[in-house]
């Protein structure tokens, strides 16, 4: 094997963890927000719940055949987005001001 090859493989593997990583954690925040009551989901339609949900089943169970594609759009352009919206819900009902967010 040459040292290019040795490289790009490495390369590869940098890559595949990062996806790795961000699948888990978003793996993981859905399972948490599953946890949420289904009073506070009904009174929240602006949270894609069915959404996070059906994400969530889809990761879990493709072993192996996840779609990369679609989980960094997922962490680049969703997550941000659902940030916002539990800070706002912290804030809005809970008086939740905290620098850290």
């Amino acid at each position: 094997m040459e040292n290019k090859d040795i490289l790009v493989d490495v390369l590869d593997l940098i890559d595949r963890l990062d996806a790795s990583v961000k699948l888990y954690k978003i793996q993981v925040i859905a399972e948490t927000l599953g946890k949420v009551s289904q009073d506070f989901k009904d009174s929240h339609t602006e949270i894609p719940w069915k959404n996070i949900k059906g994400m969530r089943n889809q990761l879990s169970h493709n072993y192996g055949q996840n779609n990369y594609r679609l989980i960094w759009s997922t962490y680049k352009e969703k997550l941000p987005e659902l940030r916002e919206q539990l800070v706002a819900i912290l804030d809005d009902e809970y008086g939740f001001e905290n620098e850290m967010f």
